[in-house]
C-alpha cells in the first residue's frame, strides 16, 4: 500500500512541475516558434560593379537583361549596344522584365525599371566613364515570387525563386544565363546557389563561340545570415581574401574570388578573368555586391544605396606645380643682391597608360583588362642664381696706369707734330 502511495506521489509531482515549466516557458517566450512559410519573397543582387561598368571594347557595356537573350551567333560580336545590328534593345532582344525576373537601375534616390538607354548610363544619367573611371550604371537583378520556408529558432531557411537572368560582358560578347537562384541557410550560415549556362569564348581564337552545359554552382557565399529581423535582410558575401585553385589569381591589394564552383564555370566559358583578381586595373570593381532578400515583396527591406562613382585616385595623374624653396646663401662682400623674381616651375607631365599585351589565356575572354596609370614624379627646375664681383682696388689701379700711359702717348705725338710743321715754315 506504502508503495503505490510513493508511486502515485512521484507521478503527481512530476506532472505538476512539467505544467509549471511548459506555463513558465510560454509566459516568457521561450517556446519554440514555428518556421515560417513564404509564396512571395524577393532576391536582389547587382552581383559586382564590374558586371556594371563600360567594358575595354570601343562602344560596349557590361549589363544585365530579363531572360534569355537569344544565341547571337559564332563571337557574339553583334551585341554592341548602339552599333550597327543592334540598334535599339528590342532588336538586340534586350528586356527590363520577363516573367518573375527583372532589372532595376538605381536613380540616385531609388531602384526603378530599367531601360536601354540606362544601361551605358551612371545613376545621374551621365555617360559611363573609361572601364577604370569608376563609373557604374547601377543595375540589379530582380527575382520575385519565391517560395519557401524561414525557421528563426533553428537559423534555417530555404527559399527558391523561378526564371532567368542573362548577364552579359562587353555587350554580349563573353554572355551567361542565371537560372533558379535558391538561398539556403544552415545552422546560419547561407549560400545562393543558382542554374549556369550561355556560351563559351575565348581570347586566343574570337570565333569560337560553344553551347555551355547547364551547371548548379554556388554563385555567392553569404557567411553569416541574421533570419531574425521581420522583413528580411541584407548580407554582402565573401570575396576579399577568398582564394581559388585553376586560375591566376592576383594576390595583390584587391585579392579575391567568387566561389570556386562559379569559377570553374567561368573558366571553362572563358570568363573567369571577370571573377576574381587577375592583376588588371579593374580588380577593385570585382567585389561581390551586397544580396537583399525580403520575405515578402509587398513590403521589401531597402537595399543599401550604392556609394557615390567617382574617379579615384588610380585614374589620375596628379602632378601640382609648386614653386621651388627659396635658395638661402650666406652673402658675401663681393655677391650682388639676388634677383627677386620666382625662378619658374615646369608643366605638369602628362603620363599615358602603357600599353600591355593580352595574355594568352583561355582565362580573359575578350582584351586585357586595361592597365593602370604610372604616377610619374613631378620634376622640378630651380634657376641657379650666378656671383656677381664688383671691381676691386687693384683693377682700379691698372686701369688708372693704362690711362696715365694714353695721355703721354698723346702728348708725344702732338710735340712730334709741332715740331715738324715749325721746320717746314722755315725759309
Amino acid at each position: 500500500m506504502r508503495s503505490s502511495t510513493r508511486a502515485l506521489t512521484s507521478v503527481v509531482a512530476l506532472a505538476l512541475t512539467l505544467a509549471f515549466s511548459s506555463a513558465a516557458s510560454a509566459a516568457s517566450g521561450d517556446e519554440p516558434a514555428e518556421a515560417r512559410t513564404v509564396d512571395a519573397a524577393q532576391l536582389r543582387w547587382g552581383m559586382s560593379n564590374e558586371a556594371n561598368n563600360r567594358a575595354f571594347a570601343p562602344g560596349t557595356v557590361n549589363h544585365f537583361s530579363a531572360g534569355r537573350v537569344a544565341d547571337p551567333g559564332s563571337g557574339g560580336n553583334t551585341l554592341a549596344p548602339g552599333g550597327a545590328t543592334w540598334s535599339n534593345g528590342r532588336a538586340a532582344g534586350w528586356s527590363a522584365a520577363s516573367g518573375d525576373v527583372s532589372i532595376e537601375k538605381f536613380d540616385g534616390t531609388t531602384y526603378r525599371p530599367a531601360t536601354w538607354a540606362g544601361l551605358s548610363t551612371d545613376s545621374s544619367g551621365a555617360a559611363l566613364g573609361s572601364p577604370t573611371a569608376g563609373t557604374f550604371s547601377n543595375h540589379q537583378l530582380v527575382f520575385d515570387r519565391g517560395v519557401g520556408t524561414v525557421d528563426v529558432d533553428g537559423r534555417a531557411a530555404s527559399i527558391r525563386w523561378t526564371g532567368d537572368a542573362t548577364i552579359l560582358f562587353y555587350s554580349g560578347m563573353s554572355l551567361f544565363y542565371l537560372s533558379d537562384p535558391h538561398l539556403e541557410v544552415v545552422d546560419g550560415v547561407g549560400t545562393l546557389r543558382a542554374t549556369l549556362g550561355g556560351f563559351g569564348s575565348s581570347q586566343a581564337d574570337p570565333g569560337a563561340w560553344t553551347p555551355m552545359p547547364s551547371t548548379d554552382v554556388v554563385v555567392a557565399d553569404l557567411g553569416a545570415v541574421d533570419l531574425s529581423a521581420e522583413d528580411g535582410f541584407t548580407v554582402t558575401p565573401k570575396y576579399l581574401g577568398v582564394t581559388v585553385d585553376g586560375v591566376d589569381q592576383d594576390h595583390g591589394q584587391y585579392s579575391g574570388s567568387f566561389p570556386q564552383s562559379f569559377v570553374d564555370f567561368h573558366k571553362a566559358a572563358g570568363s573567369a578573368a571577370f571573377w576574381h583578381s587577375s592583376g588588371g586595373a579593374a580588380d577593385r570593381f570585382k567585389p561581390a555586391l551586397p544580396v537583399t532578400i525580403s520575405y515578402d515583396a509587398a513590403s521589401p527591406v531597402r537595399p543599401p544605396s550604392p556609394p557615390p562613382t567617382t574617379a579615384t585616385p588610380r585614374d589620375q595623374v596628379d602632378n601640382p606645380v609648386r614653386q621651388p624653396p627659396p635658395v638661402r646663401r650666406t652673402p658675401r662682400t663681393r655677391d650682388v643682391v639676388p634677383p627677386t623674381s620666382t625662378p619658374a616651375a615646369t608643366a605638369p607631365v602628362a603620363v599615358a597608360p602603357t600599353a600591355v599585351a593580352a595574355p594568352a589565356s583561355a582565362d580573359v575572354p575578350l582584351a586585357a583588362e586595361a592597365p593602370a596609370f604610372r604616377q610619374v614624379a613631378q620634376p622640378t627646375t630651380i634657376t641657379a642664381l650666378r656671383s656677381v664681383s664688383r671691381p676691386t682696388d687693384r683693377t682700379a689701379a691698372w686701369w688708372w696706369t693704362g690711362a696715365a700711359f694714353l695721355v703721354l702717348a698723346a702728348s708725344s705725338a702732338g710735340a712730334t707734330l709741332a715740331h715738324a710743321a715749325a721746320r717746314r715754315r722755315r725759309p
